[in-house]
Formats: structure tokens, C-alpha cells, sequence
């Protein structure tokens, strides 16, 4: 019997407005949405997130009767370092963290963290898995310079979220860096290396 995995995961959303599960068994996504209510209002930042992945046999035969035990997501807690002069404060209203599943996988997960006034910023809660950190809004000639959790570099790096993880340092400048140098081969200072 080939062996697949079941992943489910819901979130929360306020009172008699919106459910979203989601069901997904390898890189078919069903996403089942109950709706009460007139139009959706965006997802509860602060409401938990409920997951599970469980493997399960598939034959030639329906499956049926599979029950889940479904855990807590996990939320991550930092702040931004600007390294330079601050952008305006309305351009900073626009800046958000978000996570981005590292393998790729096509997923239904919580919208961006907004940055607050003093640039800490706290993200819904995600399944446990291995994510990368995702910085959006950044004003114009900005860009990301560094990004450590608990002291390790996961700016190139994924990593592990099981439990909540606090203490992210992004730091983001507007500082330019310039490589000064000359490219030598047979004659030094040559004219056509690029």
C-alpha cells in the first residue's frame, strides 16, 4: 500500500463569520471554507492555529474512518533594527513578516505580521515545520541586511519552527556597499574583464 501523508490544518476567525480548513495529502491542495455570514473579515491574528499531519495507507479502496488529533501552532516574536537613516513612519506602516514553508510546499497559512510603532512584530500561528523569514513593505533602497534567531543566521537559512520561537533579529539598511578592485590576467588592469 503506498504510503501518503494527511496534513490538515484550520484557523480561527471571529464569531459567526468564517472557518477555513484545510485538507491536503502530497501537492493536492482541498481547501474546505464554511462561510456564516455576509463577506469573510480577514483571520484572527491572535486566534491559535490547529494542525496535524498523520500518514495513512492508500490501497485501491476508499479510506475511511481516519481520526486526527489536531496540536497548537507555534507563533515567532522579534523585532526590525534599521541600520541607517529611518524611513517615514507611514512608509514603516507598510512593513510585515511573514514565514514561507522552505520546502516549497503549496499550503494555505496566516497572512504577514504588521510591525508595530516600535518595530516588534509577533506572527499568527504556523504548523511546525521548516520555514524562511519573508520581509514585505521594505521602502525603496532598502533591503534586508541579517536575519538571527536565537543567535543562528536563518537569513539564507531555514528553520525549525515547533514551538514559539522569540527573540528574531531582522535588521534592514539603507546603506550602500560598494567592491572597489582590479582584475588582472596577462596584463594587469585589463580592459575587457567584467
Amino acid at each position: 500500500n503506498p504510503r501518503k501523508t494527511l496534513s490538515a490544518s484550520t484557523r480561527s476567525a471571529p464569531a459567526g463569520s468564517r472557518v477555513e480548513t484545510v485538507i491536503s495529502t502530497g501537492a493536492r491542495v482541498t481547501a474546505i471554507v464554511s462561510m456564516r455570514g455576509g463577506e469573510p473579515p480577514p483571520l484572527v491574528a491572535d486566534g491559535p492555529t490547529w494542525w496535524a499531519r498523520q500518514p495513512v495507507s492508500v490501497g485501491n479502496a476508499d479510506v475511511g474512518g481516519i481520526s486526527i488529533a489536531l496540536r497548537e501552532g507555534a507563533r515567532v516574536r522579534g523585532v526590525v533594527q534599521l541600520d541607517g537613516a529611518a524611513p517615514p513612519q507611514d512608509t514603516l506602516s507598510r512593513l510585515g513578516i511573514a514565514l514561507r514553508p522552505a520546502d516549497g510546499r503549496a499550503t494555505s497559512l496566516p497572512p504577514s505580521a504588521p510591525v508595530d510603532d516600535q518595530l516588534h512584530f509577533v506572527t499568527p500561528q504556523f504548523p511546525a515545520g521548516r520555514y524562511v523569514v519573508d520581509v514585505v513593505g521594505l521602502p525603496a533602497e532598502w533591503h534586508v541586511a541579517s536575519i538571527r534567531a536565537d543567535g543562528a543566521d536563518v537569513f539564507d537559512h531555514p528553520f525549525t519552527l515547533e514551538s514559539d520561537l522569540a527573540g528574531v533579529v531582522v535588521t534592514a539598511t539603507n546603506l550602500a556597499t560598494t567592491i572597489a578592485g582590479t582584475v588582472t590576467g596577462a596584463h594587469p588592469g585589463d580592459p575587457d574583464a567584467v
